[in-house]
């Protein structure tokens, strides 16, 4: 019975993980492309007609991507390091009465 009851909570934790790095991931891209292509459009070298530069936008969108997605892995390997290191006093007690 305690084994279903750990598949369930592992199963429920990678949901919550997966949920959290992704929507943490997913703002922080959302800001960094938000920042990254402000400065694209109409500056003062872009010639009479003005425009956006496309490659700047796409770099900025791609940067921006890749940021979301690093953000996003290291929130998971973060709340997973504080998850271990909470539950090592809990095993370290569990194998010193064990020996005892």
């Amino acid at each position: 019975m305690a084994r279903g009851g750990r598949l369930r909570h592992g199963r429920a934790l990678a949901v919550g993980l997966a949920l959290l790095g992704g929507v943490v991931g997913a703002l922080v891209a959302r800001a960094a492309v938000a920042a990254g292509t402000g400065s694209c459009s109409g500056g003062p070298d872009t010639g009479p007609g003005g425009g956006v530069d496309a490659v700047c936008l796409h770099l900025g969108r791609v940067l921006g991507l890749r940021m979301g997605i690093a953000v996003g892995v290291t929130t998971v390997i973060v709340v997973l390091t504080v998850i271990g290191l909470s539950r090592m006093p809990a095993s370290l007690q569990v194998t010193r009465d064990r020996s005892s």
